[in-house]
Order: structure tokens, then C-alpha cells, then sequence
């Protein structure tokens, strides 16, 4: 009897250490790929800094929920309080990743994607492959200076967004809003202007 308590106690308490593995955050792809099961947020700033595509090795990645590809950000404090900008004034020439693959639409629970501040991801044609991304829930964009009738039509078709963000340099109008609320009618869209210290 002692021996089936003892056995019963050791497997709960393995049980226990197992459940409270919690997922981590990784910025590091090259230490991600050491434990890809653990990985369930990935932020790859640094890399799509520096590299012209998403290497093939995040299909291991079978837990990821959240994968961050705008460029780095620094948060400074001015007379209106925190101001968030590029860290690079230059940024565009700092951003090498050109293109969306579509194996993501193979990650199961990847469900937030942010390409806020990559020019070359935040074009239509890139967006329109993230439609097959069925998982998707949460979707962060930058769209151009004057948003254009195709993006307005991409997005859409994400009928199954539950959070759409806008990051923009200039102040949106009112209509502009409204139109993405209109086509997104069951989609909270949640709007940041950020500073742009860029051309200083």
C-alpha cells in the first residue's frame, strides 16, 4: 500500500513540474530553435533586420502563438510623456525581409502576427498571404502614407480577426476608421500613432 502511495506521490509531483513548464519568450531565433516546443512567442526584430526571408526551421515552432517581425523600437519620454519611434531614422534601409512565405499558414495556433514598420510586408500582395493563416486572430499593420483601395480590400477578408492594429506615422482621418470598421464589423481596431523622428 505504502509503495502504490509513494508511486502515486511521484507521479503527480512530475505531473505537476511538467504542467508548470510555462512557454517562454525567445528574441534569439538561434536559441529557439534549441527548444522549438517551448517557443510561444517569437520576436525576430533583430533578424528580419538583417535577413531577406523567414528561414523554413519556424515550422518546428508547432506552439507558436505570437510572431513579432517589425523592426526594433526604443520608447523615449518627452513633453507629452512616452514617445515610441524606430531605432533607426533610416529604418528602411535596416530592413532586409521582403517577403511573407506561406508555409505559416502550417503553424497551428499562431494566432498574432506584427509587421508594423516593415514597408515590403505591409504591402497588399504579402498581406493577402496571410489569409490562409486560419489560426490568425490578432493582425498588426503599417500601411502606407494614403491607404490604398487594395489594402482596404485584403483586409477585408479577414473575416476571422478578433484585433486588427493600425501603426502609422500620420494621424488617420475619421473615415478612414470608420471604413476599416465597417469592413471588419465583428473586429476591434485598435489605432497608434507613433512619433517619426526619422527625417530629423
Amino acid at each position: 500500500m505504502k509503495k502504490i502511495l509513494s508511486l502515486s506521490f511521484i507521479a503527480f509531483v512530475l505531473l505537476s513540474f511538467v504542467s508548470n513548464q510555462k512557454l517562454k519568450v525567445y528574441d534569439d531565433l538561434n536559441k529557439a530553435l534549441k527548444h522549438p516546443k517551448k517557443v510561444q512567442v517569437l520576436d525576430l526584430a533583430s533578424y528580419s533586420a538583417n535577413h531577406k526571408e523567414l528561414p523554413e526551421s519556424l515550422k518546428e515552432f508547432e506552439n507558436l502563438e505570437e510572431l513579432y517581425l517589425r523592426p526594433p523600437m526604443v520608447v523615449e519620454e518627452n513633453q507629452y510623456g512616452h514617445a515610441r519611434h524606430y531605432a533607426e531614422k533610416d529604418y528602411q534601409k535596416n530592413v532586409s525581409l521582403g517577403e511573407l512565405p506561406t508555409w505559416l499558414a502550417d503553424l497551428p495556433n499562431l494566432r498574432k502576427i506584427a509587421l508594423g514598420g516593415n514597408p515590403k510586408l505591409n504591402e497588399p500582395m504579402e498581406l493577402r498571404k496571410l489569409l490562409s493563416v486560419k489560426s490568425l486572430r490578432y493582425l498588426e499593420v503599417e500601411p502606407q502614407q494614403e491607404i490604398s483601395d487594395e489594402f482596404y480590400n485584403v483586409i477585408s477578408e479577414f473575416e476571422q480577426l478578433e484585433v486588427l492594429k493600425i501603426e502609422n506615422r500620420r494621424v488617420l482621418k475619421y473615415t478612414e476608421l470608420a471604413l476599416l470598421e465597417e469592413l471588419l464589423p465583428n473586429c476591434k481596431i485598435e489605432y497608434h500613432y507613433y512619433e517619426d523622428d526619422r527625417k530629423k
